[in-house]
Order: structure tokens, then C-alpha cells, then sequence
């Protein structure tokens, strides 16, 4: 160290000797304690000293904070609000002495010429205390290494680390609003594709699922309207003629076209129809299915209408059965009475005397009778026990019991347990062949099947000429040599709108919610998360608006102590360049970074 100062010391004399004394000194701002040191301008222990001096500095700011003020020193503590407390230093202090000694109090002294108010004392020895030892040059050096190498680089920092970041935050508050954008437009494209508003989605959906009859009766009236009917008897007349499927051709496309001619009508109608083709179907089907399994319902039908009605009517007399015996007009036998069992060749007969009555009282053994010049015997195995749940002991009512004398042999009360006396319909059977989902299936097969027809005597009719096809269907059913182009152009494009609109996504899914509770629920869940994305997305939206609130309010207050601080260093910096100039009678230049430190 001592060598140091030696060779420094004989480095400066020598340049000072070889230099005019109007040159001025250049001292690099980070160098400057040492510079001093080394020409013994402060002492060895100058950082102990100026920790002490500044204690003192401290305690005079801290106190003029504190202290009762006059309006001087008020004025002194509003200078001081405006300077941190860290920037606080020698020359600063110096600017409040003199705002002492210019006031009022500044006047008063003591007698040996000191002044009266504690207050400036105060303050005064402060400043005497960094003038010491040329202690503020050292205070001055750190104070403007430690802002020009660190708190303005740092300012400078997190004003460029914010303003990125608001770039940042503003590209994802751009990515966010565009994805809200494109949920929210996705969201009402499904409101839009389910054909609902989104303000009740289960309520909507469901009340959507109750519209599915209506779109059956819509495709029903097309098919109807369209001649669909006649494709299917073109289809059946094109099957027969060719031989294909022997006398089956009929057995074609039923389902199909059953609801051509009945329309969209209940399982339970549907079977009603297949077993009865000639019988008008009850009531109880062709509106709401009604099942009666009470024994005081059939007592009540039987007291109003006198008899059970059986549901067997007769061409004379209401009131009897027709057994099918024939009687001439004076009301005695044409001949023997007979009875047609209707077994085929022979009649099977059984005479019936005039008065004699017919025993229909149960035995436990096997009826049979036998046919004259065949072998056939018919056995009826009627046993009284066979079904334990009707008993016949009712009283013959008064006009059954005069038709030919028959002995009825029956009690005087009835009691039917589980017989209705319309067909019980089970929740499955009342279900339309729409909504049933095999008969729902068999439609759509007979109107592929149809379509898949169609589409190939199209081709086969477009490829020969009229001539041709004249002469190939000249035997065939009129309906087959009926149909042109356009009539099957026409049939073709009425089954596949049917088509389309039985497999089109809408109605499977209307018809999963009307089927699958579970569906709905998660149809509703599906729904209510791509609403709740996009408000979610708007909302982080919103936050990185307030980060970005946060990051120019944080821009701007650096960005003000950044000016402050590059003010007070020039300012500093000029002060120190006073003093050193007046300390060495030279000029003097801090020199170094601190001169291109920018605002």
C-alpha cells in the first residue's frame, strides 16, 4: 500500500510537473476515494468517521420530523419530504442551514456568537461534521457509485422488465379474448345446431326431445304425400314378377308399409292390425291404452248391458247366439238340427232334438266326436278344472235361457279375475314404431332396402331405351309398366329425405335425450362447460388488465425516480467538481459511465 502511495504519489508529481496547472484533473467517478486517499486528502479511517457523521445527519432529519415547527421549519421539513432519505447528503444539508441562518431564528444568537435555536445547532453540526476531513467528497463518491452502478440500472431494468411484460400480458389478453370469441361462437353454433336460446339448457333440451312426434307425423306426411305407398307395391309387383321370392313378395317392406297406410300408430295397434286385418281396432287402442283387471268392473258390465258381452254378434236376433243351425220359416226344423264344427270334408254332425237341451255342465272326461266315413276324431280335452280362475256359476240371463231350450247350468254370480274386456297394452307396446327402437330400425332397413331398388332400376332404366323396356315388361303388373324415370326420380328422392332425416345427428341426439337421462346430463354438462369456458377466459382477461394496470403503474413510478435520480447524480457530480476544484485550485472532471447515464 505504502508503495502504492509512493509510486502514485510519483506518478502524479510527475505529471503535474510536466502538465501546465491550467490542465484540468480527470478522476474516474468509481476511483474517486481512492484518488483522494492516495494524495491524503481523507483519513485512513474515513468510513469509521463518516458512519458517525452521518449519524448525525440522521438524527437532525428524524428530529426536524418530529419536533414542534415554526413556519421555517416547516418550510425546511417540505424540502425535505421531497428528498429520500438516502439521497440526503452534505450539500443538501448544507441548502437547510442556509434556510436556517436566512430566518427569523437564524438571527438570534447567544452571547459568544452561537445561534439560540436548537434546531439549527442541530443542524449545523451535522454539516460541520461531513466537512470535516473532507468526509462529504467520500459520501458524495459512494453516493454516486451506488446510483450510477446500481439504482438507475435497476430503475432502468424493471421499466424495460414491465414494459415487456405488458407486451406479454397483452398478447395473452388478445389470445384470451379471441378464444372467449371463438367458445362463445362455438357455443351458439351448438345452441344454434340443438335449436335452442342457451338460457335453460335442460329445460330447452328436453322441450325440444317432446317435438320428436312431431317429426315423425312430418316424415310420415312426406312419405304419404310422396307416393312412398306405390314405390313399395312397384317394389312388391317388380319382386313378383320376377320370381324371387315366390308368394312372399307381400311379407315386403311391412313395417314400412304399414305406416304409408296407417301412419305412426302404437305397437300394440300395429300387432291389433297384424292379428285382426278385417276388424276395426278397439278404442282403447286408437286412443289411450286402458287395461281392467277388477272383478267389480266386470259386475258393473255385466248389471248394465243384462249380459257378459262376449264380443260375438249375431245376423238375427240380438239377443241369441248363431249357432249356424238353420230353421225354416214356421220356426220347426228343415231337418235335423246340425251343428258345422267346420273340420273339413264330411260334416261332423250331432243331432239336436226338438226341446232337448244341450248339457254344457263340466266333466272330467274327453270329448270326442267322431265324423262318419273318415277316421278323424276331434278331441277337445275340456277339463272343468282347467282354468281354475273363471268360474260359470251365473244365473243364464232371461233371453239366453229361452234360445232352444239349452241348459246353461251356471250359478247366479260372476267373477273374472285379470280378464279385460279390452286388450291390456304394456308401456313397451305403447310405444309408437317411431319411438320403439327395433320397429324404428325395421323402418329405416325397408327404406334402405327400398332406396337401394330404386337407385338400380334407375340405372337400369337410364341405360335401355323406352322401346326395350316395353317389350322385357310386357307381362309384368300395370304399376311395373306404369313407372318412368321421373316417377322413380320422384319415389327415390322422398326415401332418401326420409332417410336423411332419421339418421341426420339432430335426431339421434333428440333421441338419446328423450331415452337417456344420462345422455342429457351430459349433453347439459357439455353445454354449461362451453358457456362457462368463455366467461372464464373473459375473466383471465380481465385480470391481466389489472396486471397491466400494475405494470405501467410500476413503469411509472421507476420511471419518475429514474429522472429524480439521474438529476440529483449530474447535480451531485457538479458539486463535487466545485468543491475538488476549489480543494486542489485546479479543475476539476468526474469523469467515467456517469456522464452517459440517461433519463
Amino acid at each position: 500500500g505504502i508503495n502504492g502511495r509512493v509510486h502514485g504519489n510519483r506518478l502524479d508529481k510527475t505529471i503535474m510537473a510536466s502538465q501546465p496547472d491550467t490542465l484540468p484533473l480527470d478522476v474516474q467517478y468509481h476511483k474517486l476515494i481512492e484518488w483522494l486517499q492516495v494524495r491524503q486528502k481523507l483519513p485512513q479511517d474515513w468510513q469509521k468517521k463518516l458512519k458517525a457523521a452521518r449519524l448525525k445527519l440522521t438524527a437532525a432529519v428524524t428530529n426536524a420530523a418530529n419536533i414542534s415547527k415554526s413556519a421555517v421549519q416547516t418550510s425546511v421539513t417540505s424540502f425535505l419530504s421531497e428528498q429520500p432519505e438516502e439521497n440526503m447528503n452534505y450539500f443538501r444539508a448544507q441548502q437547510v442551514v442556509q434556510m436556517l441562518i436566512q430566518s427569523a431564528e437564524g438571527q438570534e444568537k447567544t452571547l459568544f456568537g452561537n445561534y439560540s435555536s436548537p434546531f439549527i445547532q442541530e443542524w449545523q453540526k451535522a454539516v460541520q461534521g461531513l466537512s470535516k476531513d473532507n468526509l462529504y467528497l467520500a459520501e458524495a463518491a459512494q453516493i454516486m457509485v451506488q446510483n450510477v452502478n446500481y439504482e438507475i440500472p435497476a430503475l432502468k431494468k424493471a421499466v424495460t422488465s414491465n414494459d415487456k411484460q405488458i407486451q406479454e400480458l397483452t398478447r395473452r389478453q388478445q389470445d384470451l379474448k379471441r378464444t372467449a370469441s371463438e367458445s362463445t361462437k362455438k357455443f351458439e353454433e351448438m345452441c344454434k345446431k340443438f335449436q335452442i336460446k342457451g338460457d335453460n339448457f335442460r329445460a330447452e333440451l328436453t322441450q325440444l326431445a317432446n317435438n320428436l312426434p312431431v317429426l315423425y307425423e312430418e316424415i310420415v306426411s312426406q312419405l304419404q304425400q310422396g307416393g312412398a305407398m306405390r314405390a313399395v307395391t312397384f317394389y312388391r309387383s317388380f319382386v313378383d314378377m320376377l320370381g324371387a321370392k315366390g308368394n312372399e313378395s307381400s311379407a315386403l317392406l311391412p313395417y314400412l308399409a304399414y305406416i304409408c297406410e296407417f301412419g305412426n300408430e302404437s305397437i300394440a295397434l300395429k300387432q291389433w292390425r297384424d292379428s285382426n286385418p278385417n276388424q276395426p281396432p278397439p278404442d282403447s287402442l286408437m286412443n289411450k291404452p286402458k287395461t281392467t283387471n277388477t272383478t267389480s268392473d266386470a259386475k258393473e258390465s255385466a248389471e248394465a248391458g243384462g249380459a257378459i258381452d262376449w264380443g260375438i254378434s249375431s245376423a238375427g236376433d240380438s239377443t241369441g247366439i248363431d249357432w249356424s243351425i238353420s230353421v225354416d220359416d214356421q220356426g220347426t226344423d228343415a231337418a235335423p238340427a246340425t251343428i258345422d264344427w267346420g273340420g273339413g270334408g264330411d260334416v261332423a254332425t250331432v243331432a239336436v232334438e226338438e226341446g232337448a237341451a244341450i248339457d254344457w255342465s263340466a266333466t272330467n272326461e274327453t270329448v270326442e266326436i267322431s265324423t262318419e266315413g273318415t277316421a278323424a276324431t276331434i278331441s277337445w280335452d275340456i277339463s272343468a278344472n282347467d282354468n281354475p280362475g273363471i268360474v260359470w256359476d251365473m244365473a243364464p240371463p232371461a233371453e239366453a235361457a229361452a234360445i232352444g231350450g239349452i241348459s246353461w247350468d251356471v250359478g247366479d254370480t260372476t267373477t273374472v279375475n285379470n280378464v279385460s274386456a279390452e286388450p291390456t297394452v304394456s308401456a313397451e307396446s305403447a310405444q309408437t314404431l317411431f319411438q320403439h327402437t327395433d320397429s324404428r330400425n325395421e323402418i329405416l332397413n325397408d327404406l334402405l332396402e327400398l332406396e337401394m331398388f330404386l337407385q338400380q332400376r334407375l340405372v337400369e332404366m337410364s341405360a335401355s331405351d323406352e322401346l326395350s323396356f316395353s317389350s322385357q315388361f310386357q307381362a309384368a303388373a300395370t304399376i311395373v309398366k306404369e313407372q318412368s324415370i321421373d316417377s322413380v326420380q320422384s319415389y327415390l328422392k322422398v326415401i332418401k329425405q326420409a332417410i336423411k332425416t332419421l339418421l341426420s345427428p339432430q335426431t339421434n341426439q333428440l333421441l338419446m335425450i328423450s331415452q337417456s337421462p344420462k345422455f342429457l346430463d351430459r349433453l347439459v354438462s357439455m353445454l354449461q362447460q362451453q358457456s362457462d369456458f368463455a366467461s372464464k377466459q373473459l375473466q383471465a382477461a380481465t385480470a391481466l388488465e389489472k396486471k397491466k394496470d400494475e405494470c405501467l403503474r410500476v413503469i411509472s413510478v421507476s420511471q419518475s425516480q429514474l429522472e429524480k435520480l439521474v438529476d440529483m447524480v449530474f447535480e451531485l457530480k457538479q458539486q463535487v467538481e466545485s468543491s475538488m476544484t476549489k480543494l486542489f485550485d485546479r479543475k476539476v472532471h468526474i469523469v467515467g459511465e456517469i456522464n452517459k447515464i440517461s433519463k
